[in-house]
């Protein structure tokens, strides 16, 4: 296989891995867990438009499910993505570390690769620096729930002090910028690819 052949190949598995990755977290953030959260309207303010400026968090006061479930679908869901998400975040780095190695040393696409491969690379250790000590919760929250008969008394009596509906908006937060880290490696991707 040529260079060039090659040099294509790497860029797009990058792309490809990245994009799956922050599609798949921006889906979560702005699909999943709005639709898991959805009660009643918010009682501060009822207007469509303050509904519709809230994006970070969900636009209702208190959900209409409860804490037990929310947990639950986060610890499922949690699960579900960790079998692809540090792979992802590898693969990326790796697709993206090679086309930079193939790519013309002098050339500005070297440096746009090797910046995807960072940006890529990047979502691991923001994962552990910083999101560890809410997942980290929430799977205690969550496995004290599947192992105790009375779920409520459980949610009242483990946990660090914050409720789940504020340790899931944290998570959501912090997954906001972890997607936003592999955006910005795919767009370095393609730019260096369009070079």
């Amino acid at each position: 296989m040529d260079s060039p052949t090659a040099l294509k190949i790497a860029s797009t598995v990058g792309i490809i891995s990245t994009t799956t990755f922050w599609s798949m977290n921006l889906t979560i953030n702005h699909l999943t867990f709005p639709t898991l959260l959805l009660g009643g309207l918010p009682k501060s303010s009822t207007s469509p438009a303050s509904l519709s400026s809230r994006f970070f968090v969900p636009s209702t006061d208190e959900s209409q499910v409860s804490k037990a479930f929310l947990n639950r679908q986060w610890q499922e869901m949690y699960w579900r993505g960790y079998s692809w998400g540090p792979l992802s975040g590898l693969l990326s780095a790796a697709a993206f570390m090679t086309a930079a190695y193939l790519a013309d040393p002098e050339s500005r696409q070297r440096y746009l690769y090797a910046t995807a491969s960072a940006a890529a690379v990047s979502v691991i250790p923001w994962t552990l620096a910083v999101m560890v000590p809410t997942n980290n919760e929430l799977h205690r929250r969550g496995d004290a729930q599947r192992l105790a008969a009375d779920k409520e008394q459980v949610e009242e009596s483990v946990g660090d002090g914050r409720d789940i509906m504020d340790l899931i908006r944290t998570w959501l937060v912090y997954n906001n910028v972890r997607a936003s880290l592999a955006v910005s490696a795919t767009l370095a991707g393609v730019l260096a690819s369009m070079q």
